[in-house]
């Protein structure tokens, strides 16, 4: 039988808990929902990354309009600290008619070694899946007439 990590969890575990990134997904499952609206939200949000200084990776969750942002950060920060910067970046959610968000980390503490909540929330990795490749910038194909830079894929 193959392995294949997945997904990364958000935190370490212990009340000195740490996390390395901040991510917001974009879903659109089914039909519902309109995916130039989740490109738009999603540039709108990798852009206000950029304008922080940071190199945001900004990719397609499932080839079928939804998006996975993740802003890396240089050094593990205090997962409380990334809380709230996710809630922060993310912060006109409901006015772009994402009210719905998921943000990781999502929460600022976890759950004591042993005890349910130990590890947070997870969030797949970026890479291939049945539903295709992953494009958008920083990926190597262009989206939104920008031309990415590092290829995923």
């Amino acid at each position: 039988m193959r392995k294949h990590v997945v997904g990364l969890h958000f935190g370490s575990v212990g009340p000195d808990a740490t996390a390395k990134c901040v991510a917001g997904d974009i879903d659109r499952h089914g039909e519902a929902g309109d995916p130039a609206a989740n490109e738009r939200a999603a540039i709108h949000w990798y852009d206000r990354a950029r304008e922080l200084g940071f190199k945001p990776l900004l990719y397609t969750s499932n080839g079928k309009g939804g998006f996975h942002l993740r802003i890396l950060f240089v050094e593990l920060i205090p997962l409380a600290l990334a809380y709230h910067f996710g809630r922060w970046l993310f912060r006109d959610r409901d006015e772009l008619g994402f009210p719905e968000l998921e943000i990781f980390p999502k929460q600022e503490r976890l759950a004591a070694p042993g005890q349910d909540g130990e590890f947070g929330n997870w969030l797949r990795l970026p890479g291939r899946a049945s539903h295709g490749p992953i494009t958008g910038p920083g990926c190597g194909t262009e989206l939104d007439g920008r031309k990415g830079t590092v290829q995923l894929t």
